[in-house]
């Protein structure tokens, strides 16, 4: 049992929630900051492990809860598409991370 607790440490997880509904979370949270970082909501999630159509419906899913686009979508053609957030999604990125970075000071702060 000793060796148990010695392993124990504090975990959690952040939502941003509108009302009783969850907004966006880490897995959220990670595809938008992919698409941020990528351009491409296929790379955004090929490197999240996701397919293509799990990654649609996550952002369409986000966007009916918002009620306005996070994605600017962009279509291929000679030099292919791509996708950029829109500021809401930045705004929205943004608050969870900073939010995120708290929560996780908070608690590394006081399990110490």
């Amino acid at each position: 049992m000793r060796k148990v607790r010695q392993q124990l440490r504090p975990s959690f997880k952040v939502w941003l929630t509108a009302g009783d509904e969850d907004v966006v979370g880490k897995g959220g949270a990670s595809l938008l900051r992919g698409i941020q970082k990528y351009g491409s909501i296929s790379r955004a999630a090929k490197e999240l492990g996701w397919s293509y159509s799990f990654a649609w419906l996550q952002l369409r899913d986000l966007e009916k809860k918002l009620g306005a686009p996070v994605v600017l979508r962009k279509r291929g053609g000679e030099v292919g598409g791509g996708a950029e957030l829109t500021e809401l999604a930045k705004a929205l990125l943004w608050k969870y991370e900073a939010l995120e970075k708290r929560v996780e000071r908070t608690i590394n702060r006081r399990a110490r």
